[in-house]
């Protein structure tokens, strides 16, 4: 990447010890705008928005086992209705987080798409009825 005053500026590759590498924007030394990661065998992390620095709005991230995170930040606090699917597509659990934190009705469904488990989160406890 470029430097400017001193700033990281323009696109730029991030290499880390683990083998995965970050690429996106900066502007004036903050990331901004669309990022994408991916693992020492060029594998999907993550995909996402920068917003001054923060994650902003829809992201995507793969975790380890291969399945599929997808749902918002908001200044980077994951937030409203988040889903993992796997590889197929097929929703395995679904649930919603306000400022970061697990809140409201969290479900895990079946092959067939019925619900196997519900839970009720608050500020990520469970609440017990």
């Amino acid at each position: 990447g470029n430097m400017r005053n001193d700033m990281k500026h323009g696109k730029w590759s991030e290499y880390y010890p683990d083998g995965h590498t970050e690429t996106g924007p900066y502007i004036n030394g903050v990331r901004e705008g669309e990022w994408s990661c991916s693992d020492s065998n060029g594998k999907a992390c993550h995909t996402g928005t920068y917003v001054a620095g923060k994650k902003n709005g829809s992201w995507k991230e793969w975790s380890a086992d291969g399945l599929l995170h997808q749902g918002c930040y908001l200044d980077d606090a994951k937030t409203g209705i988040w889903t993992i699917s796997d590889a197929t597509g097929k929703i395995l659990t679904e649930g919603s987080y306000l400022y970061g934190k697990k809140d409201g009705e969290w479900k895990q469904y079946d092959d067939t798409g019925n619900i196997i488990n519900l839970k009720l989160y608050k500020e990520d406890e469970i609440v017990t009825p």
